[in-house]
This record gives structure tokens, sequence and C-alpha cells, in this order.
């Protein structure tokens, strides 16, 4: 099993897969690892585990992520002192909960206590919100920072609201699926949720979209152009680097990671920049996610800094 990737794809699930897999073929002639469920997810495995690990684990990402949305978190709803509730059966989860403790002190914000350690993927949650209720009440916090993924957060919502607890929570991109919206349903009420994606207010993606499904007779939604972008970003770097289907892949990966640190792509979602340790720089927004349409919240309209800058 490949460790490490270049290229993510993803597909609607009414979306013909084998057009990726040709695109999956086409990018490794070109000297990279593409990530495709297909390809890299285990069959009947927990693919929302699978997956995780990745969103989890990036620490340098989720430090640009909270440090955006922690204020927005105090701000929206008066929050001086939060308690981290985790999820101990994802993989990387502490490295979250050292980005959001990173994070937490230029926000005037403290993280209290060590962590309400939960295992939702339990049916019955009532254990889990009992020992949140208990440490709300211990620790005298005043919101919620919960690293979980998106179908077990949704039936936390849940459950937290047949409880009766009623905390702001700042929960994890991972979580800012449709799968979390339909599992928690009307219970999801204050949930606030970082992001460096947000489509549906960019007029350029939204017509994007709209071309491309009146063109191929199917429905394509505003995230097709941020594909888009990350496939044409790589696709400008290669051609940069001369990278060609005889290139060997470790040249090609360096070319390309060397080219993407010193890229700043124009593309249907803006302006895509990179730091010099790969990470991208985005505009950070944060989701204000309840049972009426979804409010996007701009942090910051300029891209947050560089890890270390």
């Amino acid at each position: 099993m490949v460790d490490e990737y270049d290229v993510f794809l993803s597909h609607n699930g009414a979306y013909d897969s084998t057009v990726l897999e040709r695109i999956a073929d086409r990018l490794k002639r070109y000297g990279l690892e593409p990530w495709l469920n297909a390809w890299a997810l285990t069959p009947g495995g927990a693919w929302q585990r699978e997956l995780g690990t990745w969103a989890f684990r990036d620490t340098a990402t989720n430090t640009q992520l909270y440090t955006a949305a922690l204020p927005v978190l105090r701000d929206t709803f008066s929050v001086r002192r939060v308690a981290l509730v985790l999820d101990d059966g994802q993989p990387g989860i502490e490295s979250a909960a050292d980005a959001v403790r990173s994070a937490a002190g230029s926000a005037g914000v403290r993280v209290v206590g060590t962590g309400i350690h939960i295992a939702p993927d339990e049916l019955d949650l009532r254990q889990e919100v009992g020992a949140i209720a208990q440490g709300v009440r211990t620790h005298h916090v005043d919101g919620l920072v919960v690293l979980s993924g998106p179908v077990e957060v949704g039936l936390l919502a849940r459950a937290m609201a047949t409880a009766g607890v009623a905390i702001p929570v700042l929960g994890h991109p991972a979580q800012n699926s449709q799968s979390y919206f339909d599992t928690g349903g009307s219970a999801i009420s204050r949930w606030l949720l970082p992001s460096v994606f947000s489509p549906y207010q960019n007029a350029r993606a939204i017509r994007f979209a709209t071309v491309l499904s009146q063109r191929g007779g199917v429905h394509v939604a505003p995230e097709a152009a941020n594909y888009y972008d990350m496939v044409h970003a790589i696709a400008q770097v290669a051609r940069a680097a001369g990278i060609t289907a005889t290139t060997d892949l470790t040249t090609a990966r360096a070319a390309i990671r060397k080219g993407l640190s010193n890229l700043s792509y124009q593309g249907m979602m803006g302006t895509t920049s990179f730091c010099p340790t790969g990470d991208t720089q985005k505009p950070v927004f944060t989701v204000l996610a309840g049972s009426a349409a979804s409010l996007f919240l701009t942090v910051d309209p300029q891209p947050v800094p560089c890890p270390g800058a």
C-alpha cells in the first residue's frame, strides 16, 4: 500500500468513477501518485477513519484554521473557556488537539482540562454526553471543541440535543460534509466549522458548475471548481518543470513540490498560493451550521500566514 500521495481525487456518488480512474492513470503516467477511493480504501473498511488519518494529522493546516476560527467562536458566542472533546477512534486526533491548544492562546481562549475522551461509534451515546455535561460543569466552560468524524459528530449533536446539553461548539473541517448535516439534522445548532472552502459564495464557482451541468447533462456542484483549480495548478507546475511520462517518480514529486512552493495560481476559486512547507494559503471561512441554510462568516479576507511566518 502506498503511504504517500501527490493528488487526492474525489467524486460525487452519482458520477461515473471510471472517468476519475482514467484521470488517475494519466497522472501516474506523469509521475504522480494519485489517491482514489477505489484504489486506496480497504473494501468494507471504515473509510471515514482512513480519510480522517490525513485530516486530523495535518497539524500545520489545523493550526492555521483554528487561529482564525477560535476568535469567531469567542466573538459570536462570547466563549472564553473551552473543553476539548476527542474521539479516540480517529487516527492522529492528538495532533489536531495540539493545534487547537497552540492557537487558543493568541485568540484569548483558554483550553481547560486534558480533554474529554469519547467513543462515538457506540449506538448509545448517553455515556459520552454525560461525560461532556460533567466536563462542562467541572471546568466551568462556555464552549466545546469537538474533534471527530462527520457521521459521529452528527450522532453526537442529536444525543446532546436529546439530553438538553446546549453549548456552542467548534468542530473540524473534516466534519463539513453532507453526511454530517444529514445525520445531525435539526439537532445541529450553534456549531461552527472552520474551512478554506466556500464555493457557494463564489460567483465564478457557481457559474462554472452551472455550465458544466448544462453541457454534461448531470448535476455538478460548485465544489468542482476547487478540484479544477487543483488539477490545473499541478499541471501548470508539471509543464514548467518539463515533467513527462518518462520522468521518474522521485524526480517528478520533488519538482512538483518545489514548483508549488513558489506558485500563485489564479483559478476559479480565486488566488491560491503555497507556503514553502507545501501548505496552501487561502482565506479561512467559518461555517455557522444550523437547521437552516449554512451561513458563511469571512474570518480573514486575506490568506492566513504561512506556518512560522
